[in-house]
């Protein structure tokens, strides 16, 4: 039934592609359900993945000016089921345009009443399982939608103006939104770090980017700063010395 299906959407040049499937298969029903917006289109592309058939793009049947589209459906035969296909960051909508599979990516290029130089890439098979934007196998927590990777060093601390305020780039951005910091606070007098009894644990479980200091230290001794990134994939690094060799402390859980 697949076979004849996927047949059955090839007739009447591609036009009003899921409508005439209906009409086609009288033994059969095809629901579009969140669909319904890229039934009669003219002007899609179609392509064959192994597992499913991608339409996307063209224009709503009967057709008006400025009325393409950049959606689309993914069709499975073997479950008879329709999946949309994202929007996000989607190609602009066109219509006309050229599409191949490579293999692993569904490819689409020009095509559209701007006569469009642009395309884009549109990949499947690769499942998001917590929806985090990271495919399953290549995120570490693929379970955990807040992580992605471990994070990575720290970058950008500052302390403010008023000699209080610490601020830094949030590792989040790159290891995934459940990303939280600690703040290690040592005497400038007992360097290297990881060696000195006055070190602490100024900060722990930090979500964003900006943590205080209300104390000051003595006079004639001045404190250092430090923070890393951890989440459910592992935790950073305090950085490294000009030696190479890695920052460690264990003032912070």
């Amino acid at each position: 039934a697949g076979e004849e299906e996927f047949l059955n959407l090839l007739c009447n040049n591609g036009e009003s592609f899921l409508q005439s499937a209906a009409d086609c298969v009288p033994d059969d029903v095809w629901d579009s359900g969140i669909l319904d917006d890229v039934i009669e289109r003219i002007g899609p592309t179609l392509v064959w993945t192994g597992t499913e058939m991608i339409v996307w793009g063209g224009d709503p049947f009967p057709s008006s000016l400025s009325t393409e589209k950049n959606s689309g459906g993914r069709y499975d035969p073997a479950a008879d089921t329709w999946k949309a296909t994202s929007t996000a960051n989607a190609p602009y909508a066109r219509d006309y345009h050229s599409a191949v599979w490579t293999g692993e990516n569904m490819i689409i290029w020009g095509g559209g009443t701007e006569d469009y130089n642009t395309g884009g890439r549109y990949y499947v098979g690769n499942p998001d399982g917590d929806s985090d934007g990271m495919a399953d196998a290549c995120d570490c927590a693929p379970a955990d939608e807040g992580a992605t990777k471990a994070p990575s060093e720290v970058r950008n601390l500052r302390l403010g103006w008023d000699k209080k305020t610490l601020t830094w780039y949030s590792a989040a951005s790159g290891a995934g939104q459940g990303t939280v910091h600690d703040v290690l606070r040592f005497s400038l007098s007992e360097l290297p770090v990881g060696t000195g009894p006055s070190e602490t644990c100024l900060a722990s479980g930090v979500e964003e980017g900006r943590a205080e200091d209300s104390q000051s230290p003595v006079a004639g001794e001045g404190f250092g700063y430090l923070v890393r990134g951890r989440n459910s994939c592992g935790v950073g690094t305090y950085g490294f010395s000009s030696d190479g060799s890695e920052r460690t402390s264990d003032a912070c859980p």
